[in-house]
């Protein structure tokens, strides 16, 4: 990280004198993902900051009018694989599509629980093959953007690989001859040529380049820099809690001898070599995740016979500027969430 955080510092100094200003006028930031089902006056305010913001539902009418206004763009998450069926949604669409089209999805008779989808609801997975299906979804998506004044749609664990396993097989049972990702990037380019205007932002289509970048406006990485799990540990007295055992955010090494646990080498070899190659306009947007970063306060307690120093919460900044610096480093950008709170980066 010092060495990352050192070549950006170095690189705005010239002749020993280091031309950092005292003070950094506010940056609009790039990207940002907040799916709250509405925002407090306190998120209005943050997410107005960011050029482009995905929600998990369609916000309310009023905050959608004043985030346009502030000149943010929306786009709407949406499981690009599959969709859930959940008992209460008796009257969705999603009843619908099975019972009128059940040729639409690759298990209509029985939904798939965990892989990339939740162990609690049924996942049903798309057949992209289909294309009155594709026809369907497209029509759906651009009427709904258009009806909530939406920007574009964000597509969720996108390629082949995030297909249930047992969907994986009956796709290749039902068409042995045919690849499922040419039909997602036909879908795409569907989409694209139906509605040029609307933006699309796919999560990690980077590892499917040539099927998902050339229709990617945005594409996202996760987790690259930063994780919230996996870091290390420690036993501490919190202010106001007591003694717990805490995570530490678990910073990805730059350089490593294994190519797995190299935040440069995932970067750089999935990523900036394909763009580089072949001339992909898409924006590389990093999402890192984190935890408080604890620091002592001035006072001690005493429990079952020993002093433990307190500590409390804060940010973990170091944690951001890593995340930044590995993006800028590529001409690209990032977003850091801290537990149910996100900060821009």
């Amino acid at each position: 990280m010092r060495l990352v955080l050192s070549i950006l510092l170095a690189a705005m100094c010239i002749g020993g004198s280091c031309g950092i200003p005292s003070e950094v006028p506010q940056k609009r930031g790039d990207f940002a993902f907040g799916y709250a089902a509405s925002y407090n006056a306190r998120q209005m305010k943050w997410f107005s900051r960011f050029k482009l913001v995905s929600t998990g539902e369609y916000l309310p009418a009023d905050q959608v009018k004043e985030l346009n206004a502030a000149g943010s763009k929306l786009v709407r998450y949406e499981w690009s694989v599959a969709f859930y069926l959940k008992p209460t949604d008796v009257l969705g669409w999603e009843h619908k599509l099975l019972a009128d089209h059940p040729n639409w999805v690759l298990n209509p008779g029985k939904g798939l629980y965990g892989y990339a989808g939740s162990m609690n609801d049924p996942a049903y997975y798309f057949d992209p093959s289909i294309p009155e299906m594709r026809k369907w979804r497209i029509e759906t998506i651009i009427k709904q953007a258009r009806e909530h004044h939406y920007n574009g749609w964000f597509f969720d664990t996108t390629t082949f690989n995030s297909v249930h396993p047992d969907a994986q097989a009956i796709f290749k049972k039902l068409h042995p001859d045919k690849v499922y990702d040419d039909y997602m990037a036909m879908f795409l380019g569907e989409l694209k040529a139906a509605a040029p205007d609307m933006i699309i932002f796919t999560n990690q289509g980077y590892r499917d380049h040539a099927h998902y970048l050339p229709y990617a406006d945005y594409d996202l990485s996760e987790s690259y820099m930063t994780q919230s799990i996996d870091g290390p540990k420690a036993k501490i007295c919190i202010e106001g809690k007591g003694i717990q055992e805490i995570w530490e955010t678990h910073i990805i090494k730059w350089y490593a001898d294994i190519w797995g646990d190299s935040a440069s080498s995932y970067i750089d070899d999935l990523i900036r070599k394909p763009i580089q190659k072949y001339g992909y306009k898409s924006i590389i947007c990093h999402y890192n995740y984190g935890v408080p970063k604890y620091i002592p306060t001035v006072s001690k307690v005493r429990v079952d016979g020993k002093d433990w120093e307190v500590y409390k919460p804060t940010l973990d900044r170091e944690a951001i500027y890593y995340g930044v610096a590995a993006a800028l480093l590529f001409n690209q950008t990032s977003y850091y969430a801290e537990g149910d709170e996100t900060r821009y980066t």
